[in-house]
């Protein structure tokens, strides 16, 4: 009976690392996209916010920002009343649409976190900071309403910029923390399989089996685990610092945190491949355990 819960045991752990490693869980795909839009797009597919309206939101702001554009173009053409005129308006409208969409893409960023927040793994409650973040571009509408100086305007372009840089960077701060903290439970599963590993080999040899391959494989698997676990807790070191970060995961450092999340980032890719490597052993162990069994 211990010897068919142990390969059965072994059998289930292989299985869920594949589902792990296939849904990304130690490679988040919002944490290392490569642009804005990719990181908008993986968030929008989570969120329960309607898709029409992101889309709808999305096209005013292209559409509108075109528009500045040509207002823009028009007046370094001909420098009138009308085309100063113009160009105000047109940069009026694409505000409104930029704040419009920017609080669009923050609803689904605070609707994803809401959801993690409910684990026991996120490393703080960023859903709070989101939804300030939200407020501010609400009453930047005003703002740009009484805006008429190119200062007045850039002011609030600045400002839009800023709190994107917020919400974005300490997204990915969250995202990282909270797909770190699950590995510890991983790991632990781990340690724990290898146990039951050793424990079937011991069985197999008083047995009078050739256990010389399952012993060699053990030790690759026990070697996968170390690995993944030394590169797991240099990465939870840095977050435990979070540098650029104050203690509620507010950004207070751009560019410290940029390096912060990168240096992050390259460990739990680190992390992650170790843990590949585990599974692929692991498999091969499982195997070899099959065709052991008698019968």
């Amino acid at each position: 009976m211990n010897e068919k819960r142990n390969t059965l045991m072994i059998a289930a752990f292989a299985k869920a690392t594949a589902i792990l490693l296939l849904l990304g869980l130690f490679a988040p795909a919002l944490a290392y996209a490569t642009t804005p839009t990719e990181q908008h797009k993986t968030v929008q597919e989570q969120s329960q916010i309607s898709p029409d309206r992101v889309q709808e939101a999305q096209q005013f702001y292209q559409d509108s920002r075109e528009e500045f554009l040509n207002a823009r173009a028009h007046l370094e053409d001909s420098r009138t009343s009308e085309t100063i005129f113009n160009l105000k308006n047109a940069t009026r409208i694409f505000l409104h649409h930029t704040i419009d969409y920017t609080t669009i893409r923050l609803e689904i960023m605070e609707d994803r976190a809401i959801t993690a927040e409910e684990s026991d793994f996120a490393p703080f409650i960023i859903s709070d900071n989101i939804e300030g973040y939200i407020d501010q571009l609400e009453n930047m509408e005003d703002d740009v309403e009484a805006a008429e100086t190119r200062e007045e305007f850039q002011a609030i372009i600045n400002g839009i910029s800023n709190i994107w840089q917020h919400a974005n960077l300490e997204s990915r701060y969250f995202i990282l923390g909270t797909a770190n903290n699950r590995v510890d439970s991983f790991l632990e599963r781990g340690e724990s399989i290898s146990d039951r590993i050793e424990a079937e080999i011991e069985r197999l040899a008083n047995a009078g089996e050739d256990t010389e391959k399952l012993e060699q494989l053990q030790d690759e698997y026990n070697d996968a685990l170390q690995d993944a676990k030394k590169t797991h807790e240099k990465a939870t070191m840095l977050l435990n610092d979070h540098t650029g970060f104050d203690n509620e995961g507010v950004l207070n450092d751009a560019e410290d945190a940029r390096m912060f999340l990168d240096e992050t980032n390259l460990l739990m890719r680190e992390t992650h491949n170790h843990l590949k490597d585990g599974y692929s052993v692991l498999q091969e162990i499982f195997d070899e355990l099959k065709h052991n069994r008698p019968g």
